[in-house]
């Protein structure tokens, strides 16, 4: 299990502590040093689900929202409607009001529909760029975290 998901079963909750840049993975375009659908979170559908996300990355912003997964690359500007209310963080495309260096903030939400998301970078050209990790929400099952590096 990654140390960065807290998940409490009976009580129908997951927590995400989601780093932007919190290495130089992805030229610092990452999300706890994952890019490019590296890892997948798995949540059970119902389930509310809480991201406390902040910003690393030494020399820019980002900002993280729940989009339908795509299949083949990402648009540069994809839309930043988040796929559940609440699942996207402030100003997600803009690169002066995304989250900046050193700050942070909350998301919560409920995980309602089953089907293959991800977390998404919406400042123009990053998810285009890697910075997107996929979100599964299952019928059952366990909230998880595998990756692949």
């Amino acid at each position: 299990d990654a140390d960065w998901m807290q998940a409490d079963t009976a009580a129908r909750t997951v927590t995400l502590t989601i780093v932007a840049g919190q290495d130089a993975t992805n030229n610092n375009w990452n999300f706890n040093g994952y890019a490019n659908g590296n890892a997948t979170v798995t949540v059970p559908e119902g389930f509310t689900v809480t991201i406390n996300f902040s910003n690393q990355d030494p020399n820019m912003a980002h900002s993280i929202g729940v989009s339908l997964r795509q299949t083949g690359p990402w648009s540069a500007t994809p839309d930043p409607t988040p796929v559940f209310a609440g699942a996207v963080s402030s100003s997600p495309t803009s690169m002066t009001d995304a989250t900046l260096v050193g700050e942070t903030e909350t998301l919560t939400f409920a995980a309602t529909t089953v089907g293959e998301y991800a977390l998404v970078c919406y400042v123009p050209g990053h998810a285009t760029s890697g910075m997107w990790i996929n979100f599964d929400v299952v019928a059952g099952g366990e909230p998880g975290v595998m990756s692949v590096r």
